[in-house]
């Protein structure tokens, strides 16, 4: 804190000033390295007071938020080595809010999905910054394309010159760790051996030769379409939930009556479900 007063001789003296603070930096601009949040609010009127607060070695940072619009990046300056939390600064209406928080490298270190109940000042994230770069950096921006039912074309960027890289998939929400890895020596490259109507996570590495390789990508979900059935065929719509439409089923409308299709607990022919179908004028049938 900080106070100035105005000697004007002969012991007159002013009143002292109001109150200045401030910190003195942590670090020169030379040891820091540039972390990426990016945020997100699904209503699409900013933060509403919401914000993520930053400390390096329990010293307040800075504070970021969205002050307007759906989405927005802020970048923060961390100083190298140094101790630093991530902490969410409760305002209205925070179910709203997601984000992402990127080290300088590309790696995506948290996200914070829309929902969330953080309570005022809960920390989201630690973690010791560090400013020199991996020997094998991360895949970054990974995508799919040209998916079919059992194929679907990945790539990524890479920084460097790997010429080979680890692939994990399995089904959406598996224990990273656990799913099937394939190695890939060429970037884009085609991911065969998948099953129609499901749904993927993927993963990249880098391998950068020995036992050197990077932190794995972010996550990528992917859905294969469907499928033809084969015959006879039969579904009881027992799997899925009431009120849900059925994977792979589609329903047509006329130009002049609309109408639903999905399954609902009541009148089954076999098991607990039947599909419920309707016109929005009343008229109702179930199979």
């Amino acid at each position: 804190d900080v106070y100035v007063q105005a000697d004007c001789g002969n012991g007159d003296f002013s009143q002292w000033s109001d109150v200045h603070s401030f910190n003195t930096t942590i670090c020169d601009p030379t040891d820091q390295c540039e972390y990426t949040i990016t945020m997100h609010d699904t209503y699409g009127d900013g933060w509403n007071g919401n914000a993520i607060d930053i400390y390096s070695n329990d010293i307040l940072v800075t504070s970021v938020t969205l002050s307007s619009g759906s989405t927005g990046t802020a970048s923060v300056f961390l100083c190298n080595n140094s101790s630093t939390s991530f902490r969410w600064h409760l305002g209205s209406y925070p179910t709203e809010t997601s984000f992402e928080i990127t080290d300088p490298y590309g790696t995506q270190l948290f996200a914070g999905a829309s929902g969330n109940s953080y309570s005022d000042g809960y920390t989201l994230y630690t973690t010791t910054v560090s400013c020199t770069p991996p020997t094998c950096p991360t895949p970054t921006n990974l995508t799919a394309s040209n998916q079919t039912t059992t194929s679907v074309d990945l790539a990524w960027t890479q920084i460097g010159s790997p010429n080979q890289w680890n692939i994990e998939y399995g089904p959406t929400g598996f224990t990273h760790g656990t799913g099937t890895i394939v190695t890939a020596s060429t970037n884009p490259f085609t991911l065969t051996g998948l099953t129609a109507s499901t749904t993927y996570d993927i993963y990249v590495q880098a391998d950068c030769g020995g036992t050197d390789v990077s932190n794995w990508s972010n996550v990528l979900t992917i859905s294969t379409p469907c499928g033809a059935f084969s015959i006879p065929f039969s579904e009881n719509f027992d799997s899925w939930s009431d009120w849900a439409a059925p994977d792979c089923w589609q329903k047509f409308e006329s130009s002049n009556i609309t109408g639903y299709a999905y399954t609902y607990g009541t009148y089954a022919y076999s098991g607990s479900k039947s599909l419920k179908i309707g016109t929005n004028y009343g008229d109702s049938y179930y199979g």
